[in-house]
């Protein structure tokens, strides 16, 4: 590699990691200002606080890269254009592809660094931190030392003995006591799914208990409006934008199997894939911004135009997102689309200005 390259890949990622530094600030400081309306709930106090917002940071981190790094390579671009330090390498014969490859280099390093984050970190420190703030708070919840997860409601308590992304569980037992602390109900179901706001239990066998006697019974199924408490869902609950990704993919297949709607998971799965890409364009249409309509424009004006590109992006996304399971249209395409359009857009910029 060059010195020049290298020269502007160093700025690159010194711009995009102070963006990405100041961004993480303001989400820490805006996350503690909205969890310190919990604090005393329960045992939830500030080192349980501090615990709850760290283990937020790589989450975090995922899913400000591709803003920090629109903002900080437009910042790292737009100080090199100003110092007229890009305008005398186009003179020396510099072509703007030449300036476009160590910036996406630089910012392909970055993205494999963010990705293991992604895939390694997040997920696990996600429902870690998930468990430990609910935990805290509602002190009715017992992680089982092997695995199983214990939630109490009033004089029912809950034994989840496996927990299944999207809202899957099996080998549930509830056991039910009266105001005396005696045991009066014990359910177990081999099967308990969550969806629509009800909970579905299959293949049930119970027991209830009058005085000396016992009765038990059998059924196939079994629909409840309540039986774990909303509050507690978070923490037993995997969203499929939380998953690791090959976990997502085989969760995918086994819904398939199993005749069931795979629209969300395949969106969110796609969307994981192409998120490389999208940051990657992020980062191309920084160099399409100050190497094309706003060349000439000051520091402040290429930074509204980057952050206003950033916000249309985030929109388009959410709507297709929602295109998605309205009308059922390509997962694929709902993924991919916002980055083809910008990537498009920002080749046809720099060829005609």
């Amino acid at each position: 590699m060059r010195i020049l390259d290298r020269y502007i890949a160093r700025t690159v990622v010194g711009g995009t990691g102070i963006a990405l530094l100041i961004i993480l600030g303001l989400d820490i400081f805006f996350n503690i200002i909205s969890e310190s309306a919990d604090l005393g709930r329960g045992n939830y106090r500030v080192p349980q606080l501090l615990q709850y917002i760290g283990m937020g940071i790589p989450e975090s981190l995922v899913e400000f890269f591709p803003m920090a790094a629109l903002i900080g390579t437009l910042a790292s671009l737009g100080l090199l254009a100003s110092g007229s330090e890009l305008v005398v390498a186009r003179a020396s014969g510099l072509s703007v592809a030449g300036i476009l490859r160590p910036v996406l280099l630089a910012g392909f390093v970055m993205l494999v660094l963010v990705v293991l984050v992604g895939e390694l970190i997040t997920p696990f420190a996600k429902q870690h931190a998930q468990r430990l703030r609910t935990g805290a708070i509602y002190e009715n919840v017992i992680q089982g030392q092997q695995g199983g997860l214990w939630l109490k409601e009033g004089n029912r308590f809950v034994n989840v003995g496996n927990v299944h992304a999207g809202g899957q569980f099996s080998d549930i037992t509830i056991f039910e006591f009266d105001d005396n602390k005696q045991l009066k109900h014990v359910l177990h179901a081999e099967r308990l799914v969550f969806s629509d706001g009800l909970w579905f239990l299959y293949e049930i066998s119970e027991s209830g208990i009058e005085g000396d006697a016992v009765h038990s019974g059998y059924r196939q199924k079994e629909v409840r409006d309540t039986l774990i408490p909303a509050e507690m869902l978070e923490i037993v609950i995997t969203e499929p934008e939380n998953m690791p990704i090959m976990t997502l993919h085989q969760y995918i297949g086994y819904m398939e199997d199993n005749q069931l709607d795979t629209s969300r998971y395949r969106y969110a799965f796609w969307l994981r894939v192409f998120s490389p890409l999208a940051s990657l364009v992020m980062i191309f249409l920084a160099v399409t911004i100050v190497l094309g309509l706003f060349r000439h424009a000051g520091t402040g004006k290429r930074l509204f135009a980057g952050m206003l590109a950033g916000l249309v992006f985030y929109l388009l996304n959410q709507l297709l997102a929602h295109l998605v399971f309205l009308y059922g249209i390509s997962p694929v395409l709902s993924a991919l689309g916002p980055a083809l359009f910008f990537l498009l857009s920002g080749m046809v910029i720099l060829r005609y200005t």
